[in-house]
């Protein structure tokens, strides 16, 4: 019953969390999917940051492509995001970082 009632609630925004992904990959994409199957969760996703052009300028589905990472502080600051989750591989620990620093 707790499930069935968040999952409600959720869906009607109650109690959810606006979320930026930043990363347009296959992890991202696997955030989002889990995040809609799962409306429980209460993820607000409002779109994801890309530096890839192909990526970052084209919607996946119902989620916004919002252009590259360094618009990150603009769309925080706008859109009062309570979280970001970063999809980007280890390897670019540096850019991860960095992109903490923004947040």
């Amino acid at each position: 019953i707790k499930v069935w009632l968040l999952r409600r609630l959720r869906r009607q925004g109650i109690g959810t969390r606006k979320v930026v992904i930043v990363g347009g990959g296959e992890i991202a994409r696997t955030v989002m999917r889990v995040a809609v199957a799962n409306p429980e969760y209460g993820f607000d996703i409002l779109g994801f940051l890309d530096d890839h052009p192909a990526k970052g300028g084209t919607d996946i589905g119902r989620f916004k492509a919002l252009g590259e990472i360094t618009n990150l502080s603009d769309i925080i600051s706008a859109n009062e995001v309570d979280e970001v989750i970063i999809t980007l591989p280890w390897q670019y620990h540096r850019k991860i970082m960095g992109i903490m620093n923004l947040c």
